[in-house]
């Protein structure tokens, strides 16, 4: 009785770690250095490392998106168009 508990309960821990491991890979988001951004309810994408917090907005411009990453206190605001 007692091997069968302790199988049951290695096949039930295996079973929650690959769940969670899924979970972990599928949200959507995107990789800067050693840091994950993960998209936010609002669109924007915010995550951390060991130096700094990170966050990217993404709006839609007439033809192109503006890009604004904030990284720590410092910002930069990027427009990017296609080419034409």
């Amino acid at each position: 009785m007692e091997k069968k508990t302790s199988c049951l309960l290695c096949v039930l821990t295996a079973l929650l770690l690959a769940v969670l491991y899924l979970w972990a890979a599928l949200r959507p988001g995107v990789w800067l250095r050693d840091a994950f951004l993960y998209r936010q309810a609002d669109g924007s994408f915010s995550g951390k490392d060991a130096y700094a917090a990170y966050t990217m907005q993404i709006a839609q411009t007439g033809n192109g998106a503006e890009v604004e990453f904030v990284s720590g206190k410092k910002g930069v605001e990027l427009l990017i168009n296609p080419p034409i």
